[in-house]
């Protein structure tokens, strides 16, 4: 039920190592054409870290499920991306509609300890209470790699938490 080119249409959101979203009818399987298509930049790549192995084969841009607040008309997603010579990770609030950024949005996600490149953005993001949670494991358990629970308001986009399973240490998830 999302009010969308032109009418209302239940919509299939997809997204990719690439670094693109896109919104599709889910009830017309004969159109191939997206309502909205998105593309974040260039993502990462397996060989960009030399991880020595692939967990993934090529890209490592978009990775984890995003999450829909269909109150709000909005799709959490993190997409990984490069920056110049560095890497860096951001979280988008996306308009179900449209497929813009929210005001506010992205946000480079950040913490003590995080390194972009390394921590894998796994698992699907979580929306609790006003809160985005994004959870992190390893590529390949090469290091170095914390695991983390990083949490950002889903309004103001402020971020409220970040919890390192190895602050002192390295190589956990």
């Amino acid at each position: 039920n999302v009010k969308i080119g032109g009418g209302t249409h239940d919509v299939v959101y997809v997204t990719t190592v690439n670094n693109s979203v896109y919104a599709f009818d889910a009830n017309d399987r004969d159109e191939v054409t997206p309502f909205w298509h998105v593309n974040f930049g260039t993502p990462p790549n397996v060989y960009d870290g030399k991880f020595g192995c692939t967990d993934m084969n090529g890209n490592m841009g978009i990775v984890g499920s995003p999450v829909i607040d269909a109150e709000s008309g909005t799709l959490y997603v993190v997409a990984s991306t490069r920056v110049g010579d560095g890497f860096n990770q951001r979280l988008h609030a996306l308009d179900l509609a449209t497929g813009a950024d929210r005001p506010g949005s992205p946000v480079t996600i950040a913490a003590p300890g995080f390194d972009p490149l390394f921590e894998n953005q796994r698992p699907a993001l979580v929306l609790s209470r006003g809160t985005v949670y994004i959870g992190y494991a390893s590529h390949c358990d090469k290091g170095p790699y914390h695991g983390f629970l990083i949490g950002y308001d889903a309004k103001s986009f402020r971020q409220i938490g970040a919890f390192n399973t190895s602050p002192t240490g390295k190589e956990a998830c």
